[in-house]
């Protein structure tokens, strides 16, 4: 235990040793029994949690609390209609449409899926394209397509560029 941590603690946890941990509570203690400025130190921590102790707790004010328990009861819903009975494949159906609604509403609160949906499904669609056409590839000064091989770990990554026209014992020389 140090001063510093002692004052560390009082500045935390207030003068009343019961706020504070439990194993470094004993030795905090004594250190302030041996020195007179940390003495001096919880003090002025007491007189601040007596201050403290009489200030007003504020409550929040009715349209506050309002706001809280709507925005909870709206994050909060279950789904409302009943679960069809077993063979009723419009009912199941209807139900699913409405599940889904309901769930997608709480995910995408902002509005219609279809934004996100088109966004998603347009950078799939270039994803696949570059992927399976080798629509980027990798050519040198003289105009040479290269092919690459690439790892890559946390803190590093390796690539090796080599010629597609030549072999393999060519370019292992």
């Amino acid at each position: 235990m140090t001063p510093d941590r002692v004052m560390a603690l009082l500045d935390a946890y207030g003068a009343d040793p019961a706020r504070w941990p439990d194993a470094e509570r004993d030795a905090a203690m004594a250190m302030i029994n041996a020195d007179p400025a940390l003495a001096a130190r919880r003090d002025e921590a007491a007189a601040l949690d007596g201050l403290l102790m009489q200030a007003e707790t504020p409550q929040p004010s009715a349209d506050l609390a309002r706001r809280i328990l709507e925005s909870a009861a709206c994050h909060g819903e279950a789904i409302s209609a009943p679960a069809p009975q077993h063979g009723d494949r419009r009912g199941y159906l209807d139900w699913l449409r409405q599940a889904s609604q309901q769930l997608w509403q709480q995910l995408w609160p902002q509005g219609s899926a279809w934004q996100p949906a088109l966004g998603l499904a347009a950078s799939l669609a270039v994803g696949i394209w570059v992927g399976t056409t080798g629509a980027v590839p990798v050519t040198g000064i003289t105009g040479t397509e290269y092919e690459t091989a690439s790892l890559a770990t946390d803190d590093a990554s390796l690539s090796i560029f080599y010629d597609t026209g030549s072999t393999y014992e060519e370019w292992a020389q």
